[in-house]
């Protein structure tokens, strides 16, 4: 799994996004304007709550934005279809979440299968992507095992198989290291860090510094709704963003 880089894969146009608060709305981003590459990894940080809720569902395309415009790989999300959103979701976004959203009855490997259920794959390249996921992560002894019996690294590790099994070209990731100490930290973000070498982009909303200090990323700040700081931080051998839009004419 190699995607292509020196493209963009998320733009936005005066964007904005409110969530609903009782019986108010409040804006959770507004006026927002950014171009996010194939290949970057990108930290985001000073949205909490319902707040940062909006904003990943308008980035993972399960909510279209307010105002303004939101491009996912050259799609109008605002005007695309039922249809065409169910296809991203499904083909070009993985998630992986901080409480990790397995089902607890079905095995490891049945909970990686669930996003390939209603693809048009014959079963054998199930079967391929499946053992290439358990493989990847290095949780193959875990695959006949039910969830709730694993530790709660071993099920992010699950988790993150079902964020690759289908091969996306963006994983968001909401706090994945909330509920694991500083050695599980290092290696999911070393998984993490290996799946953007190979051209995922890697969306993190995190508040742990041990994370943000582990490997090179963008960091993106908001401030009462606003962007208000964009800046590299770059480390290690990941791609610089300059690098990336060198050879990019949008």
């Amino acid at each position: 799994m190699i995607h292509e880089v020196a493209r963009v894969l998320i733009r936005t146009e005066n964007m904005s996004k409110s969530y609903k608060l009782g019986d108010e709305r409040k804006e959770a981003v507004r006026s927002l304007d950014i171009r996010i590459m194939q290949g970057e990894f990108v930290v985001f940080e000073g949205l909490k709550g319902n707040q940062k809720n909006a904003f990943f569902n308008v980035f993972g395309c399960l909510e279209r934005p307010d105002a303004g415009k939101y491009y996912f790989d050259y799609e109008d999300i605002a005007l695309a279809k039922e249809d065409m959103l169910d296809k991203i979701r499904k083909n070009k976004i993985g998630y992986l979440f901080r409480n990790f959203n397995l089902v607890n009855r079905l095995t490891a490997a049945e909970n990686i299968e669930v996003p390939m259920h209603e693809l048009n794959i014959s079963l054998q390249e199930k079967r391929n992507r499946l053992v290439e996921a358990l493989k990847s992560l290095d949780i193959e002894q875990f695959a006949g095992e039910k969830v709730s019996a694993l530790s709660d690294f071993n099920k992010q590790l699950v988790s993150l198989a079902r964020a690759i099994v289908n091969n996306p070209l963006m994983i968001i990731a909401d706090e994945p290291a909330a509920n694991l100490n500083s050695k599980e930290e290092h290696r999911l973000m070393e998984h993490l860090s290996r799946l953007n070498g190979k051209g995922v982009t890697i969306m993190l909303y995190t508040s742990k510094k041990t994370v943000k200090a582990f490997c090179g990323y963008r960091r993106i700040s908001f401030e009462n709704g606003m962007l208000s700081e964009d800046k590299e931080e770059y480390k290690h051998s990941l791609l610089r963003r300059e690098d990336l839009y060198e050879n990019c004419s949008i």
